[in-house]
C-alpha cells in the first residue's frame, strides 16, 4: 500500500499514533510511521525526511507529550517546506504552547478522545478533501485486512478517574495522585490495550456525570474509579470497574494496607493482576483454565507369587594348602629349642679375629702439625728476609708444610691397614 500519510507523534504515544495508523489503513489509507517503517540499522533522520517528501498530509497525535517535544516541532517545519497538509488529532484535551499555537491557529482540529468514530469519519473527510488523500476502498468502507475483524480501537480500552480523597485531608491527596498514576501505569502495560492518559482523565475529577457518559465521551469501554481513606495510619482503597455498554459493575473491592514509603507499590501488586484478569475475562481473553485433574490410576494388581529360583550348587571343597613349617623360636636362657625335620639351626656369629678389625685412622696430633707449619714459616722467612715482598712465599712454604703433613698421615694410615 502507498503511504499518502505521515503520521508524526511522541515517542511515549507510540500505542495510540499505532491505533491510529491501523484504523487508516484497514480504511484503505496508506500511513507511513517511524515505529514500523525505519527498518533496523537504517538513518533515522534521513527516512523521516523522505518519508516527509513522498507524502501527501502529516498527521500529527496531539498530546502533552507532544506539545513539549522538539522533534516535533522539526517535522512540521520540514512539513511546511514541503506543502504538506498538517491536520492536528487529539488525543488528550490539552491547549497547543506557544510555538505550537501559532503553527496550529488555523488548523482545523480533530478530537479523538471525545468520540473516535465520529473523529475517525471528519479525520477521513479532511483527508479526501485537504490534502487530496483518496482511500483505496469505498469512502468509509474498511479495507481487508489481515486482522480478524476491524476494530477502531481497542475493545480493552478504559479510563481510570482519578481517586477521590474521602478523608478530605489535603495533606494525602499527593498520595491519592500516586495511587492512581499508579494503576494507569500498570493497566497501560496490558497487551492490545489502550487507556486514557492521565491528563485527559484528570478533567473528570470531581464530575458529576456517570461512569457510562464518561466512558462514551471518551470512547472507551471500561470504566475505573475508587476512593481512598485514611484512618490511625492504616490506608483503604475502593476499587470498582464498571461496563460502559451496559453500566454494570463488573468488580468491586477493596484493599487495605498500612501508610509507607511504598504504599502504592504494595497496592499495585496486590490490585493489578486481578484487576487485569478481570479485564481479560470480560473481553474473553482471560488464560485458559487449568486443564482437569488426571482420572486417579487404578489399584496395582498384586503381584502373583513367583517360585523361588532353583539352589545354585557350592563348589567342590578344595584341600587345604600344606602349613608352611615356622622356625623354632629361642626359648629363655638355659632352654633347649628343638627345631622341625628339615630346618637347620641357626648359627650365632662369631667375633672376627682380632687380625682382621679395622684399625682406626691415622691422625697427626694438632700441635704435630701447627709446629711443622710454623717452623716452615720460620726457615723460609730466615731464608729470603722479613721483606714485604717475600710474605707470599713465606706463606707458600708454610702451605707446603702442612700438605706435606697431610700426605706423611695418609701414608702411614695406608700401611697400618696392610
Amino acid at each position: 500500500m502507498e503511504h499518502s500519510v505521515f503520521i508524526s507523534f511522541s515517542s511515549k504515544d507510540h500505542k495510540i499514533a499505532e491505533l491510529i495508523c491501523e484504523a487508516l489503513e484497514d480504511r484503505g489509507i496508506g500511513c507511513w510511521i517511524s515505529s514500523r517503517d525505519v527498518k533496523p540499522g537504517e538513518n533515522f533522520q534521513a527516512a523521516i525526511v523522505q518519508a516527509i517528501r513522498v507524502t501527501k498530509a502529516m498527521i500529527l497525535v496531539f498530546s502533552g507529550n507532544a506539545n513539549n517535544s522538539d522533534e516535533i516541532k522539526k517535522e512540521i517545519v520540514l512539513a511546511g517546506q514541503n506543502h504538506l497538509v498538517v491536520i492536528p488529532v487529539r488525543v488528550e484535551d490539552v491547549q497547543p504552547n506557544d510555538a505550537l499555537a501559532y503553527e496550529f491557529a488555523t488548523r482545523q482540529w480533530v478530537d479523538l478522545f471525545a468520540d473516535w468514530e465520529q473523529a475517525m469519519h471528519r479525520l477521513l473527510e479532511q483527508l479526501q478533501t485537504i490534502a487530496g488523500v483518496i482511500p483505496t476502498t469505498g469512502f468509509g468502507e474498511a479495507a481487508p485486512s489481515t486482522a480478524a475483524a476491524h476494530l477502531p480501537r481497542p475493545s480493552l480500552s478504559m479510563v481510570v478517574l482519578p481517586f477521590v480523597n474521602v478523608t478530605g485531608d489535603a495533606d494525602q491527596d499527593r498520595l491519592v495522585d500516586a495511587v492512581t498514576q499508579q494503576l494507569t501505569d500498570g493497566l497501560a502495560r496490558i497487551e492490545h490495550s489502550f487507556v486514557v492518559p492521565r491528563e485527559t482523565a484528570l478533567a473528570y475529577h470531581g464530575s458529576t456525570l456517570g461512569e457510562p457518559e464518561i466512558g462514551r465521551q471518551l470512547g472507551v469501554r471500561y470504566v475505573i474509579k475508587g476512593s481512598i481513606r485514611v484512618h490511625e495510619g492504616r490506608l483503604r482503597v475502593n476499587v470498582q470497574l464498571t461496563d460502559v455498554a451496559t453500566g454494570e459493575s463488573l468488580w468491586v473491592d477493596h484493599f487495605d494496607t498500612a501508610i509507607g514509603r511504598a504504599t502504592q507499590q504494595r497496592l499495585a501488586v496486590r490490585w493489578l493482576p486481578e484487576l487485569e484478569a478481570q479485564l481479560l475475562a470480560a473481553e474473553g481473553r482471560a488464560p485458559l483454565p487449568e486443564p482437569p485433574p488426571l482420572p486417579a490410576s487404578p489399584q496395582p494388581v498384586a503381584a502373583q507369587p513367583q517360585p523361588p529360583p532353583p539352589p545354585v550348587p557350592a563348589p567342590p571343597p578344595q584341600p587345604a594348602p600344606p602349613a608352611r613349617p615356622q622356625p623354632a623360636r629361642p626359648l629363655p636362657e638355659g632352654g633347649v629349642v628343638i627345631y622341625p625335620r628339615g630346618v637347620a639351626a641357626p648359627t650365632r656369629p662369631t667375633a672376627a679375629p682380632a687380625a682382621q678389625r679395622q684399625s682406626a685412622p691415622f691422625r697427626v696430633p694438632f700441635l704435630v702439625k701447627f709446629a711443622v707449619v710454623a717452623a716452615a714459616g720460620a726457615a723460609a722467612a730466615a731464608m729470603l728476609g722479613a721483606d714485604r715482598y717475600s710474605v707470599v712465599e713465606i706463606v707458600s712454604w708454610m702451605f707446603v708444610a702442612a700438605g706435606g703433613i697431610q700426605v706423611l698421615a695418609v701414608v702411614a694410615d695406608m700401611a697400618g691397614g696392610d
